[in-house]
C-alpha cells in the first residue's frame, strides 16, 4: 500500500483526488512517447489502473490475475461506452459532423464515435489520461487535445457539431460548469446540440456544492480540501444556468439505456441546442 500511495503522488494521483486531475503529471506522455511500441499499451493500461477513476476491482473480476485484470477492464469500458454511445448519442450524429467530447477520459467513447462522424475532438485536463487515450483508442479522425488551466480549448469559434459530455459535471462546481458552457457556446455552430451527463439531486446521497461548503465538521473540510468532488444539482438550477449562456430547447431527462451496466444509466442527461438570433 505504501508503495501504491507513493506512485500515486509521482504521477500526480493523490490519494483522494486533491487538485481533481489525475495523472497529470507533466512528463508521463513523454514517458509512453519513449516507450518501446511492444510496451505501451500495457503502460497505459497500468497508468489507468492507478486512478479511481477507471479500473474496478468486482466480485466478477477479483479472482482475476492483474494482466487479466487490466485485460477485462479495458474490455468493460470498450463495451459499456460503445452501448452508451449507440442509447444515447448515436440518434444525433451525422456523417459529416465535427464532434467534440468535453472530459473524454481515455478515450473510449471518442473511439466508439468516431465511426460515424468526420472527426472527433477529444480534450481532457489530464495530460497523462490523454496519452494513454492516444495509445488505447486512437483513430486517424480523433484529435486529442488538452484542456488549458484557463479553460479555454484551442477550438475554432462554431466549429463544432456536437458536444457531449459524460462523468465531468458532477466533479465541478458552478463556477467551472458556467466556465464550460460559455466555452461550448463559443466553440458550438449555430444549431448545434450538447448533451451533459448530470447527477440530480437525491442521487447517491450526493450533496450539493453548498452543502459542502457550509460543512464545517472535520471530515467536511478534509473532503472538500483533498476529496475527490462531486456534487448533485437541482434540475431548475442545471436549466437556469444553460439558459443564462444563451441556449434553447434546454430540458432534462433520464439516460434510458436498456442493459446499460454503469451507474450513468440511472442518472440524467441535459440536452440544450445553441440558435443565433436572427
Amino acid at each position: 500500500m505504501a508503495m501504491r500511495n507513493a506512485v500515486r503522488q509521482i504521477l500526480n494521483l493523490p490519494m483522494m483526488g486533491g487538485s481533481q486531475v489525475f495523472l497529470g503529471a507533466p512528463w508521463l506522455p513523454t514517458l509512453l512517447g519513449l516507450a518501446p511500441e511492444s510496451w505501451k499499451e500495457r503502460i497505459a493500461l497500468e497508468l489507468l489502473a492507478l486512478s479511481p477513476h477507471y479500473f474496478y476491482r468486482t466480485s466478477a473480476n477479483r479472482d482475476l490475475g492483474h494482466l487479466e485484470f487490466l485485460q477485462s477492464e479495458r474490455a468493460r469500458n470498450t463495451g459499456s461506452r460503445q452501448h452508451l454511445i449507440d442509447g444515447v448519442v448515436r440518434p444525433f450524429l451525422r456523417p459529416e459532423f465535427t464532434v467534440l467530447d468535453y472530459g473524454c477520459g481515455p478515450g473510449h467513447l471518442a473511439f466508439a464515435v468516431s465511426a460515424s462522424v468526420r472527426s472527433v475532438i477529444a480534450c481532457d485536463i489530464s495530460s497523462g489520461v490523454l496519452a494513454c487515450a492516444g495509445i488505447l483508442n486512437r483513430r486517424d479522425n480523433i484529435q486529442y487535445l488538452p484542456v488549458p488551466p484557463n479553460g479555454g480549448l484551442k477550438i475554432c469559434d462554431q466549429s463544432v457539431d456536437l458536444v457531449y459530455s459524460f462523468a465531468v459535471i458532477q466533479h465541478v462546481d458552478d463556477t467551472v460548469f458556467q466556465q464550460i458552457l460559455c466555452e461550448l457556446w463559443r466553440v458550438m455552430r449555430n444549431g448545434a446540440r450538447g448533451l451533459c451527463h448530470v447527477v440530480l439531486n437525491g442521487a447517491y446521497g450526493w450533496k450539493t456544492e453548498n452543502d459542502w461548503r457550509e460543512d464545517r465538521s472535520l471530515k467536511g473540510r478534509a473532503k472538500w480540501a483533498v476529496g475527490l468532488h462531486c456534487f448533485s444539482r437541482e434540475p431548475a438550477r442545471i436549466i437556469a444556468m444553460a439558459e443564462a449562456v444563451g441556449f434553447s430547447e434546454v430540458h432534462i431527462q433520464p439516460i434510458d439505456v436498456p442493459g446499460l451496466e454503469d451507474d450513468v444509466a440511472h442518472q440524467h442527461l441535459l440536452h440544450f441546442v445553441k440558435h443565433l438570433a436572427g
